[in-house]
């Protein structure tokens, strides 16, 4: 799970913040949610759909170290639901490429689509 940004509007100013879940199994993005906020509840709301799946009883959740993804709540959350998570290392970049591989594919269609 991580979050992303795609500039929008005139200068390019504003951005749209999207949160996904990529399965690696299948590569299928699983649950995602965007919001024009970068906060706690466009990761809430994207769990929240994750949740409702039915999900395989030894389910890893990998995020980076973002502040929505360490907190408290987030993570008694994801205990509830018997989910292991994992968080990046500092400096390991290699532990979130899967997402973002997807999120670089998304953002080039998303550009072409524009232009």
């Amino acid at each position: 799970m991580d979050i992303t940004y795609i500039p929008t509007g005139q200068n390019r100013q504003r951005f749209i913040y999207i949160n996904a879940v990529k399965d690696l199994y299948n590569d299928e993005i699983m649950a995602y949610d965007l919001s024009f906020r970068n906060d706690t509840m466009l990761v809430q709301n994207t769990l929240n759909k994750l949740l409702h799946m039915e999900l395989d009883s030894q389910c890893i959740l990998h995020t980076a170290q973002d502040f929505q993804y360490t907190r408290k709540q987030y993570s008694d959350q994801l205990k509830a639901a018997g989910i292991t998570q994992s968080i990046s290392r500092r400096g390991n970049c290699w532990d979130n490429a899967p997402i973002e591989i997807f999120f670089g594919h998304f953002r080039a269609c998303i550009k072409f689509c524009v232009n």
